[in-house]
């Protein structure tokens, strides 16, 4: 199978994405890095490579989720209809 090079925002997002995904069917315990390099179809070697364990994922995930909310509720805030 040929290597599929991608940007390494689009990658680390891809993880972050599979991640999501199985932590909310599998549940975070049930899910293992290897699920992850799976999903998202990479070595082992390039999942350590954005993330130092399965704990930076969750973090990296709750990161971005926090981001969108903060997205969502600052133009709530800032929204002169309210």
């Amino acid at each position: 199978m040929a290597r599929v090079v991608k940007a390494a925002d689009e990658r680390r997002s891809e993880f972050i994405t599979a991640a999501q995904t199985l932590f909310y069917s599998k549940g975070y315990e049930s899910t293992s890095v290897n699920d992850l390099i799976n999903a998202v179809g990479v070595s082992k070697g390039a999942f350590y490579h954005y993330f130092d364990s399965k704990q930076a994922v969750l973090e990296a995930l709750v990161d971005d989720m926090q981001l969108q909310y903060q997205a969502v509720v600052g133009d709530l805030i800032t929204s002169p209809d309210l």
